[in-house]
């Protein structure tokens, strides 16, 4: 399954199921050119539906399998097994003092992406000093240096682009320079004019019901439900005949908001408060978002006739940094998340995950034969592209699939299958089914795999 990047500008996959608690309480999720709702937003929400450690048909034993460090097919690092964690930050293992943080996690450094274990590496090192500091008070330390650092990177793409938008036809320069004047107050924290929208919305209040769901009281889930509920009477689009019922609304969550248990939640009062601005056009503060302004800037290139200064435009706005690839664009995305949600951000794009090797958007089957070991990241990013094609992509995933069966063969044989209740010929279906979608590209060697009297 994959976050399909913004450069392709084609999310393939429209036909998306609703997602949410059950059939009451679901999230809209639009089509991605609905000018609702922003390309990051459209591609979270995706992510919430199709990257699940939920119930997959007969995938209980795999998942059990995660618990023994499975090498992603894909990236070939050690997954991690999500329940572990999970129980950790229930138990407040990630409160207190980053010495503490430090050695609960240093076993799952490795399995960290660069600029997770970038920062958690400095983490440790200020633990040696400082170990009773908190980690968002490490953050908030660190996040003037950085905030220098990041715009300063942010403003060579952004003066490329203002040098490429003077070729624009004079109406599409007007767009950009209202863009960059929006663009320019977030990035200096000042109040700007952002639309309403129920989808971003709607998704914001599934995520924080998601977090409340894993922690949360009986009474605070239940709130939540009913809160979701009223969220879902939000009609699609905002103008001058919907904003009044959209008001109304609005209103009604919060007068059951403030009759809960969560009426002192911080996310929930800002989300209101913000929400409740933006319907009537008064100013907030919004944070940059680089796939947002991306997205914006290709509403702007649509209407070119030059494709090249189109491809050029889209193609230099890549250029700006991402909190993949930039630990400055990391720590202010992530400087006002809690102790828990850091420590827990550290690790989560290392779950291991059930990737379906034919999509099922492409008719695969929810079966073992068509599951196999993807880290929560690298799963998202293959998508429903054919593993034929990815694997052209991705050459080195010759090297890291048989890695991974090397792993599970060796676990296999000790005995760990039969101990989960996963058939040893889980290993052959695999392959076999790697083999056929690839043409036989990716062959596996299964030959050390021994099966008990053709047991399966």
């Amino acid at each position: 399954m994959k976050i399909i990047p913004i450069t392709g500008y084609n999310i393939a996959y429209h036909n998306v199921y609703n997602t949410g608690v059950d059939k009451k309480h679901t999230m809209k999720i639009p089509r991605p050119d609905s000018p609702e709702i922003s390309t990051d937003l459209y591609i979270q929400a995706l992510m919430a539906k199709y990257i699940t450690f939920g119930a997959y048909a007969n995938s209980s034993g795999l998942k059990r399998l995660f618990g023994y460090g499975i090498p992603c097919m894909y990236s070939g690092i050690k997954m991690i097994d999500a329940t572990k964690i999970r129980k950790l930050e229930q138990n407040g293992y990630f409160n207190g003092g980053i010495a503490k943080i430090a050695a609960v996690l240093e076993p799952y450094e490795e399995s960290m992406l660069p600029i997770e274990k970038e920062l958690f590496e400095h983490l440790k090192k200020v633990s040696e000093t400082e170990p009773n500091k908190r980690f968002p008070d490490l953050m908030q330390e660190l996040e003037p240096e950085h905030f220098k650092k990041l715009r300063s990177e942010q403003a060579v793409t952004f003066f490329k682009l203002k040098e490429l938008s003077k070729d624009f036809p004079p109406d599409k320069q007007e767009e950009f320079n209202i863009l960059m004047q929006n663009t320019d107050k977030k990035l200096s924290n000042a109040p700007v004019i952002v639309p309403f929208s129920s989808f971003e919305f709607q998704y914001k209040m599934q995520k924080l019901y998601d977090s409340i769901s894993e922690h949360g009281k009986p009474d605070e889930i239940k709130t939540m439900r009913r809160l979701l509920h009223f969220a879902s009477k939000l009609s699609d689009t905002t103008n001058n005949k919907t904003r009044n019922y959209q008001g109304h609304v609005l209103r009604m969550i919060k007068y059951k908001l403030d009759q809960s248990s969560l009426k002192k939640s911080p996310e929930l009062r800002e989300l209101m408060e913000t929400s409740e601005r933006r319907l009537y056009n008064m100013p907030v503060n919004a944070p940059f978002n680089r796939k947002s302004y991306i997205y914006d800037l290709m509403k702007i290139t649509d209407g070119l006739d030059d494709n090249k200064l189109k491809e050029k435009v889209l193609s230099t706005a890549e250029e700006l940094p991402t909190s993949r690839n930039n630990i400055s664009a990391f720590i202010l995305k992530f400087q006002n998340t809690s102790s828990n949600r850091l420590c827990y951000r550290l690790v989560s794009d290392s779950f291991g995950s059930i990737e379906h090797l034919l999509p099922q958007s492409k008719g695969g089957k929810d079966e073992l034969a068509n599951y196999g070991p993807a880290s929560a990241y690298f799963n998202s990013r293959r998508g429903n592209v054919d593993l034929k094609d990815y694997l052209h992509q991705h050459p080195n995933i010759k090297q890291t699939c048989q890695y991974s069966v090397d792993k599970m063969i060796e676990l296999a044989n000790d005995g760990v299958f039969e101990k989960i209740k996963l058939p040893r010929k889980y290993i052959i279906w695999f392959s076999e089914t790697v083999a056929k979608l690839t043409d036989n590209e990716l062959v596996l060697n299964t030959s050390k795999l021994k099966l008990i009297d053709n047991k399966k």
